[in-house]
C-alpha cells in the first residue's frame, strides 16, 4: 500500500513543479511580454496534464477497482493524458519559436478531455464511493455521493481545459495563424457548455435518491417533523409548570423510572477536585435524554435547539447528522451509501427502548468562581420532570438543591462553563434519585 501515498505525493510535487518548468521555458525564449504570459499559462497547464493528472488517474485506476470496478476506466485517462499534453506543449513551444502551426484540433481535444472527465466522474455525486481509501491518511473514506469532492476535482480541471482550449483556438502568442470565426464560435460554445454541465451537475444532481447526504437529510426532516408533533403536548404542559401551575408531588415512588438513569447516582456527591468537575460536565454534555429549561434564557441555551428530547432525538443526532458532515477533514470522511444512510436513520428511530424523557427546570442558578487558590462552585435549585409519551403527561418529578461547595485548586474564566455543566449534572443526579409520582390531570 506504500505505492498509493507515493503516487499521490509525486502527483502533488509535479503539480507544484509544473509552473516553474513552464516559466523557465518561457523566460529563455526571445518573445514579447504578452506572448510570454499566455504561453506560460498554456505550458503550465500542459505540464500539469503531462505529469500530475496521469499520476492521479493512475492511482485511481490501481486502487479504485477495489471499491468499484468502474474505476479501471481511469487507466485509459492516465494513458491518453500524456499524448494530449505532448500536442499542447508542442503547440506552445512552436509559438515561442514563432513557427506557424495549426492548433485548433488540439484546442478542441482539450475541450473534449474536460467534457470526458466531467461525464466520467458524474457517479461521484450519484452515490458512487470515491476511489482512494484515505484510511492511511487518518480517515475511513469519503462519503458516497459527494458533490463537494466532485466539484473540487472536476471544476479546476474543466477550467484549465477551457483556458487551454481558448489559448490554442485563438492562436495564443502566434502572429502567423488566427483561427477562423467558425472555430472560435465552436470553441466558445463548447467551453460554455462544459462550464454549464459541471455547474448543473454540482448544484442539481446531488438532490437525488442516490446521494447519501440528500437521503439522510430527507429522512431526518421527516423524523424531525414527527418529533415536533410528538413533543407538542409536552411543551404545553411545561409552559404550565414554569408559569407556576405545577402538579403536586405524591408520596408514591416513580412508576416508570428509566433504567439508564440509575447510573447517574455517581454524580450526586460534591466534586472533590477539578478532574471530578470535568467528568461531570462531560457526562452532562453527552446526556441526550434530558433537556434543561432555564428561566429568562431558555430559548438561548445551546441545548434548547432542537427543543425536543424524546425517542426520536437519537435518530436525528446520529453519525449521519449534517453537523458532522460540515466538520473539518477527516471527521466528515465516512463511507455511507444512500441505502446505508436510510437504514441507519430509520434503525435509530426504532431502536429506542424507552418511551420517556426528562426536563430539568432550573429555578435558580449562581455562577462558580475561583480565587486565592480555592474553587467555589455555585448553587442550583432545579426540578426534574419525567414525561411519558405513552400517557402524554408528566408522571414523575424530583427536586434537587445543590448547595455551594469548595475545593483546593483554581480554574480560569474560560473554564467557567465546565463548572456550570458539572453543577447541572449533579442537580440532575440528585433529582433523579428523588423522583416521585405526580398528580395526573383528569
Amino acid at each position: 500500500m506504500i505505492l498509493l501515498p507515493l503516487l499521490l505525493l509525486t502527483a502533488l510535487g509535479a503539480a507544484l513543479l509544473a509552473p516553474f518548468l513552464a516559466a523557465h521555458v518561457v523566460l529563455v525564449a526571445p518573445v514579447s511580454a504578452a506572448s510570454r504570459w499566455s504561453n506560460w499559462i498554456g505550458l503550465g497547464i500542459g505540464a500539469e496534464l503531462a505529469l500530475a493528472f496521469p499520476l492521479c488517474a493512475l492511482a485511481f485506476g490501481i486502487y479504485g477497482p477495489a471499491e468499484w470496478p468502474y474505476y479501471r476506466l481511469a487507466l485509459l485517462f492516465a494513458a491518453l493524458a500524456p499524448v494530449l499534453a505532448f500536442f499542447v506543449i508542442r503547440a506552445h513551444v512552436r509559438c515561442l519559436q514563432e513557427v506557424a502551426m495549426g492548433a485548433g484540433r488540439t484546442g478542441l481535444a482539450c475541450l473534449a478531455a474536460g467534457l470526458a472527465v466531467a461525464l466520467a466522474l458524474l457517479p461521484w455525486i450519484l452515490g458512487a464511493p470515491l476511489p482512494l481509501p484515505t484510511g492511511e491518511l487518518g480517515a475511513e473514506q469519503s462519503v458516497a455521493g459527494s458533490a463537494r469532492d466532485y466539484a473540487s476535482f472536476v471544476l479546476p480541471f474543466a477550467l484549465a481545459m477551457d483556458i487551454e482550449a481558448w489559448l490554442l483556438l485563438r492562436g495564443a502568442g502566434q502572429s502567423h495563424e488566427v483561427p477562423g470565426r467558425r472555430r472560435d464560435r465552436l470553441g466558445a460554445a463548447a467551453g460554455v457548455g462544459l462550464a454549464v454541465l459541471v455547474a448543473c451537475a454540482t448544484l442539481l444532481l446531488p438532490r437525488t435518491g442516490c446521494n447519501s447526504r440528500w437521503v439522510a437529510a430527507n429522512e431526518r426532516a421527516a423524523l424531525r417533523a414527527r418529533a415536533e408533533t410528538l413533543d407538542g403536548p409536552r411543551g404545553q404542559a411545561l409552559q404550565q409548570i414554569v408559569a407556576g401551575h405545577a402538579p403536586a408531588l405524591l408520596p408514591d415512588p416513580c412508576p416508570s423510572f428509566p433504567e439508564e438513569w440509575r447510573a447517574l447516582g455517581r454524580f450526586a456527591d460534591p466534586p472533590r477536585d477539578w478532574h471530578a468537575v470535568v467528568t461531570a460536565a462531560n457526562a452532562w454534555r453527552e446526556h441526550r435524554e434530558v433537556t434543561p429549561w432555564l428561566p429568562g434564557v431558555a430559548r438561548n441555551d445551546e441545548r434548547q435547539t432542537p427543543r425536543f428530547a424524546g425517542p426520536l432525538r437519537r435518530a436525528i443526532f446520529t453519525s449521519l447528522d449534517e453537523e458532522a458532515w460540515r466538520g473539518p477533514w477527516p471527521e466528515r470522511d465516512i463511507v455511507v451509501a444512500p441505502t446505508e444512510a436510510r437504514r441507519r436513520v430509520r434503525e435509530h428511530s426504532l431502536s429506542a427502548p424507552w418511551d420517556s424523557d426528562g426536563t430539568l427546570v432550573v429555578a435558580r442558578e449562581t455562577p462558580s468562581y475561583s480565587t486565592y487558590g480555592q474553587s467555589n462552585l455555585g448553587l442550583v435549585y432545579a426540578t426534574l420532570w419525567l414525561w411519558s409519551y405513552h400517557e402524554q403527561s408528566f408522571v414523575c418529578a424530583g427536586q434537587a438543591r445543590v448547595l455551594p461547595v469548595g475545593f483546593n485548586g483554581m480554574f480560569s474564566d474560560a473554564q467557567a462553563p465546565i463548572a456550570r455543566d458539572a453543577l447541572r449534572m449533579r442537580a440532575l443526579a440528585i433529582a433523579a434519585d428523588a423522583l416521585r409520582a405526580v398528580e395526573r390531570p383528569r
